[in-house]
């Protein structure tokens, strides 16, 4: 890929990302809001033993883990997977 059609896909790749995240933010906002509630009405020993569990569905093209405290994707075009 030449360098400048791997800017191309960079920006284009950017601009869809933003789109994407301005379309979900209020679902984002409402979800925040739902777990900020329900973690006030429990005590912190309720709280403690839950396990995060992802709360998308997967989708191709991503890579998700989640630990007791972290979850995490990443768009498999973030990552450099050509072999050097």
């Amino acid at each position: 890929m030449s360098d400048m059609r791997y800017a191309q896909q960079a920006a284009e790749d950017r601009s869809l990302v933003q789109h994407l995240r301005t379309e979900q933010r209020s679902g984002y906002l409402a979800a925040v809001r739902r777990g900020f509630a329900e973690g006030d009405e429990r005590t912190w020993e309720q709280l403690i033993d839950l396990s995060p569990e992802p709360a998308i569905p997967a989708r191709d093209g991503y890579l998700e883990a989640a630990t007791t405290g972290t979850y995490l994707a990443v768009e498999e075009t973030a990552l450099d997977l050509e072999e050097g």
